[in-house]
C-alpha cells in the first residue's frame, strides 16, 4: 500500500485541494477551483503547505500517508478577477454559507491505482471588512484642515470605539433590530487630507457581519461619549465587502457630507450626497443655534474641540458621557467628577485625559438630545419620548460667536504660567500663577496639570484656593477651584495633580479678564516621603485653557519651566583644580554630599561651556565616588561636576581647572658616576613628571634582563623623590625603572650605575710606619662582602 497520492500541486499536477464559494454547483463552467500555487503559474505561492511532523500521518504504509494540511485562504485563489489569466493570486473571495473544500487523491494498493474523492461541508468565507461608516466625532477633530490628524478610536465600544445596529427597512422606517458589531482597528485615515483625495478613506471605520444576508438596513452608530445618530434611509449591505478602491461607499454609510446648512438635507436613498453636501443622518439639520430643531439635530457642524466654524466638519454631538442620549447637568457633573483622569467614557476628545477640553464640550452641547430621542427601536434600547431642549446653550453659542469677531479685531492672546517651589519642612509647596502678556482676555475652564515623582512625594492638599480671583465667583461665572483627580478616583492619572478652574459655559457669565501681573491660581502641597530628594515638577500634556469667547488657547501660553528644589547638597572633592593627569589614566573622582538621590557625574574640557556625562549607570550622591579613566583630550581647562538625575539641576564642580597633557617622566638620580653606590646604604631615586598618577619602582643588577622590586605604589602627585636601601650587590650595570602603577606601562629607566657591595680595611702597614725595601713584610686586611680584588701599590 502506497499512500503518497496527496499533493500541493507542480508544475504537471494539479493539487489535491479545490474550493468554491458556490456550494459546489452553480451556473459556473467550472464550480470548482483548484487551490493556487505552482500548478498554475511558477511565479504563484504555494497555497497548501503538509506538516513536516510525523503527529499528521498515518504509518504502516509504504509512503505514510497525510491526514492533515494546512490551506492558506489569503493566496488561495490564483485568478481573482476570474480573466483566466492567473497572473493575480489573492485570497478566496468572501462566501455566506456556500463555500466548500473537495479533496481528490490517488492511492496504489498491489500495483493498481485508484482515486479518492471527498467533498466537504458548507463553510462561510468572512471578508475583513464588509461594512463601512465613514463619521468624524466631534471632540475626536480639530476641523478640515490637512496635518490635523484626529484622536484614534478605541479597539472597542468599551474603549472609545464605535458600535452600530443594523435595522431591518419597514416600508421606509427602521425595523426590527438585526445585528451589532463594533469597530476594531479604529479609523482607516485620520488626516483631513484624505477627505475626497488622496486614498479617500479619511474617517472611515470598517466593520464585519459574518452572518448577514445582502440587503438593506438602517444602521445606528454609538460612542461611549457622543450622542447616537442613525442614517436618513437604510443603508446598502453586500456580505462580500465595500468596494475600499472607491470615493463611495457602496456597503455602509457615509455621515460626513454635510455643508452645515440648516435643512439641507439628503431627500432619495439613491442622491449623492456629496453632490450637494446634504445631511445624511436621520432628523433635522441645523447649525444655527437659534433654530427651532437645533438641539436635536444629529451631527454638529464645527471644527471639534474649540467649536469654531473655520473648517468645520459634520460629526457626531460631543458630551453625552452619562450615556442617556442628552446632554444635561447629569453630564456636567460627571465629567467634573472624573477630572484628572482617563476615564473612557468622560475623555470626549479621546486623547487619553478628563480634563477642561472635555468638560467645555459638554458644557457648549448642553441641552442638546439625540436626534433619534423620540424613536422606540426595537432592540431593547428603547428611548425615552422627553425631549428637552436648552435655550441656554443657544445663547451662549450665539454669545461666543459674536465675541470671538470682536476678539479677532483686537490683536493676539498671549500670556505666562509659572510655578514656585518652596521647602516648608516635610512639607513641598507649588504655588501657580498666570499673567497676561496680551490683549485682553477672561479664563473660561481650565486645567492646570502638574507631573510629578509619587516616589518622593505625596499630595497632601489645594491651598491658597479661596484666595484665587477665579474661585467660587457665581456673577462671573466661576465655581470652586478644585484639585483632581479626586479620591478614589477611578483610573487617575499616574504621577499627576491638576488645579481647576470651573467655568459655566452653558450660559453666557462675563468672567474676569487675566491681569497683567501674577493672578494666583492656588498651591499643591506635598508631604516628602523619604530621605532629602530632589523635586521636580514640569507641565503634564493634560493642560488644558479655554477663554470666556470659547477657544481653547493653550497653545498661545507660555509655560515657564519650574524651577527644581534640591534637598540634598553635594561638594566635589577631587579633582578639584590645580591637578595634572594623562590621557588613560585611572582616577577616583571624590565628594561629599548628605543625599542618596541618583546624580551624574560630567566632565569638560573647556571650562564648562560643554559637558559629557562620565558615568553610564545610575550612581548614587551616597556613593561618594567614582572610577574615572582620563579621557584622550590634552587640556588646561578641564572640571569635573554633579548634577542631579531627576532635575538636571547642578550640585558643584570643581573649583577650579585641571590640565590633561602628554605624560612625562625622566629619573634624575641614580645616574653614572666615577664613585660606586655603596651596597645596604640609604640613597634617594629622584624624579621629575607630568600626567602620571603612580608609580612603582624596580631595581636590576644585570642592566634590565632580570628585575627586583624596589618600591611600592608612589604618589606622583605629591612626591618628587623616595628614599630606598641600595641592593647589597656588586655590579657595574646597576639600573633603576619607573613603571605605571596602573598599567605596568614603562614610563622611564636610569643611567647604568656602580655599586660596590661590602668593604676592604687594611690593618698592615699601618699609617706612618716605615718599612725597609726588599724585605718580605705582610699586607694585612679586613673585609667583607668581597670575593676577589687587585692589589696595586703606589
Amino acid at each position: 500500500y502506497k499512500g503518497d497520492g496527496f499533493g500541493a500541486g507542480t508544475k504537471r499536477e494539479p493539487p489535491s485541494l479545490e474550493f468554491s464559494i458556490r456550494g459546489g454547483g452553480g451556473t459556473e463552467t467550472q464550480p470548482y477551483q483548484y487551490f493556487a500555487g505552482k500548478y498554475w503559474d511558477a511565479r504563484q505561492a504555494q497555497s497548501i503547505f503538509f506538516p513536516d511532523s510525523d503527529a499528521f500521518r498515518f504509518d504502516g504504509a509504504e509512503n505514510p500517508i497525510y491526514y492533515a494540511a494546512k490551506a492558506d485562504f489569503s493566496r488561495a485563489d490564483p485568478d481573482m478577477n476570474d480573466d483566466g489569466d492567473f497572473k493575480d493570486q489573492g485570497p478566496m473571495a468572501a462566501a455566506l454559507s456556500n463555500a466548500r473544500l473537495r479533496l481528490t487523491a490517488l492511492y496504489e494498493i498491489f500495483g493498481q491505482t485508484d482515486t479518492l474523492k471527498s467533498e466537504g461541508p458548507i463553510f462561510s468565507v468572512t471578508p475583513a471588512t464588509n461594512f463601512t461608516i465613514r463619521v468624524a466625532l466631534e471632540g475626536y477633530h480639530e476641523g478640515a484642515a490637512s496635518g490635523r490628524l484626529m484622536a484614534r478610536l478605541g479597539s472597542s465600544y468599551a474603549s472609545g470605539g464605535l458600535k452600530i445596529k443594523l435595522y431591518r427597512d419597514n416600508g421606509g422606517s427602521p425595523g426590527e433590530f438585526v445585528a451589532s458589531a463594533e469597530s476594531k482597528f479604529g479609523y482607516d485615515e485620520r488626516d483631513p487630507a484624505n477627505l475626497r483625495k488622496g486614498n479617500k478613506r479619511f474617517a472611515n471605520v470598517n466593520f464585519v457581519f459574518t452572518n448577514l444576508a445582502d440587503g438593506k438596513y438602517w444602521v445606528e452608530v454609538d460612542h461611549i461619549n457622543h450622542l447616537p445618530i442613525m442614517s436618513r434611509f437604510a443603508a446598502p449591505f453586500k456580505y462580500d465587502g465595500d468596494d475600499r478602491s472607491t470615493w463611495k461607499i457602496e456597503s455602509g454609510w457615509d455621515f460626513l457630507s454635510w455643508n452645515g446648512e440648516d435643512e439641507n438635507v439628503m431627500t432619495s436613498a439613491d442622491e449623492d450626497p456629496w453632490n450637494k453636501r446634504v445631511y445624511t443622518a436621520y432628523g433635522d439639520a441645523y447649525s444655527t443655534p437659534t433654530a427651532k430643531g437645533y438641539s436635536s439635530t444629529g451631527l454638529i457642524y464645527d471644527n471639534g474641540r474649540a467649536g469654531g466654524s473655520a473648517n468645520a466638519l459634520a460629526a457626531m454631538v460631543g458630551g453625552d458621557v452619562n450615556q442617556d442620549d442628552q446632554i444635561n447637568a447629569a453630564d456636567r457633573t460627571l465629567v467634573r467628577l472624573r477630572e484628572g483622569t482617563s476615564s473612557v467614557e468622560c475623555d470626549v476628545t479621546g486623547d487619553g485625559v478628563v480634563n477642561a477640553d472635555d468638560r467645555t464640550i459638554v458644557d457648549r452641547n448642553y441641552g442638546k438630545i439625540s436626534s433619534v430621542y423620540a424613536l422606540n427601536l426595537p432592540s431593547g434600547d428603547s428611548l425615552t419620548n422627553s425631549a428637552r431642549k436648552s435655550e441656554k446653550a443657544r445663547k451662549f453659542l450665539e454669545s461666543v460667536e459674536s465675541r470671538k469677531k470682536e476678539f479677532y479685531q483686537q490683536g493676539a492672546i498671549k500670556y505666562v504660567v509659572s510655578g514656585r517651589v518652596a521647602s516648608k519642612g516635610e512639607f513641598v509647596d507649588l504655588s501657580l500663577y498666570i499673567r497676561n502678556a496680551g490683549v485682553d482676555f477672561a479664563l473660561a475652564n481650565c486645567t492646570f496639570a502638574i507631573e510629578y515623582n509619587t516616589n518622593d512625594l505625596e499630595f497632601v492638599a489645594l491651598t491658597g484656593a479661596d484666595s484665587s480671583i477665579y474661585n467660587d465667583d457665581s456673577s462671573k461665572g466661576y465655581g470652586p477651584i478644585i484639585t483632581a483627580p479626586r479620591p478614589g478616583a477611578e483610573n487617575p492619572l499616574p504621577n499627576v495633580r491638576t488645579i481647576e478652574i470651573d467655568y459655566d459655559a452653558t450660559n453666557n457669565p462675563p468672567g474676569i479678564n487675566v491681569p497683567r501681573k501674577d493672578a494666583y491660581l492656588g498651591t499643591l502641597r506635598f508631604r516628602v516621603r523619604r530621605g532629602k530628594p530632589a523635586i521636580k515638577f514640569s507641565w503634564h500634556s493634560a493642560t488644558s485653557v479655554h477663554s470666556t469667547d470659547g477657544r481653547i488657547i493653550t497653545d498661545d501660553g507660555i509655560f515657564e519651566d519650574i524651577e527644581p528644589l534640591l534637598l540634598y547638597s553635594a561638594k566635589i572633592i577631587y579633582p578639584n583644580g590645580g591637578e595634572t593627569f594623562s590621557p588613560g589614566g585611572k582616577v577616583k573622582i571624590a565628594w561629599s554630599s548628605d543625599g542618596t538621590a541618583n546624580v551624574n557625574v560630567e566632565f569638560s574640557s573647556n571650562s564648562g561651556i560643554s559637558w559629557e556625562r562620565i558615568n553610564e549607570d545610575i550612581v548614587s550622591a551616597a556613593a561618594k565616588e567614582r572610577d574615572w579613566e582620563v579621557p584622550d583630550k590634552f587640556s588646561n581647562a578641564c572640571l569635573v561636576r554633579l548634577t542631579d538625575v531627576e532635575t538636571g539641576k547642578e550640585l558643584d564642580r570643581s573649583d577650579s581647572t585641571f590640565s590633561i597633557i602628554s605624560p612625562t617622566f625622566k629619573i634624575l638620580n641614580p645616574r653614572a658616576k666615577t664613585v660606586p653606590f655603596k651596597g645596604g646604604t640609604l640613597d634617594s631615586i629622584v624624579w621629575k613628571s607630568a600626567g602620571y598618577e603612580k608609580a612603582r619602582f624596580e631595581f636590576s643588577s644585570d642592566g634590565g634582563s632580570n628585575w627586583t622590586s624596589a618600591s611600592g605604589a608612589v604618589n606622583l602627585r605629591t612626591r618628587r623623590s623616595l628614599i630606598w636601601t641600595v641592593p647589597r650587590t656588586t655590579t657595574k650595570e646597576g639600573v633603576v625603572r619607573a613603571l605605571d602603577a596602573e598599567s605596568g606601562e614603562e614610563l622611564d629607566r636610569s643611567e647604568k650605575f656602580k655599586i660596590l657591595n661590602g668593604y676592604v680595611s687594611f690593618r698592615n702597614p699601618i699609617e706612618g710606619e716605615e718599612i725597609e725595601g726588599g724585605k718580605i713584610d705582610r699586607i694585612l686586611w679586613a673585609s667583607s662582602g668581597t670575593l676577589r680584588f687587585d692589589l696595586e701599590s703606589s
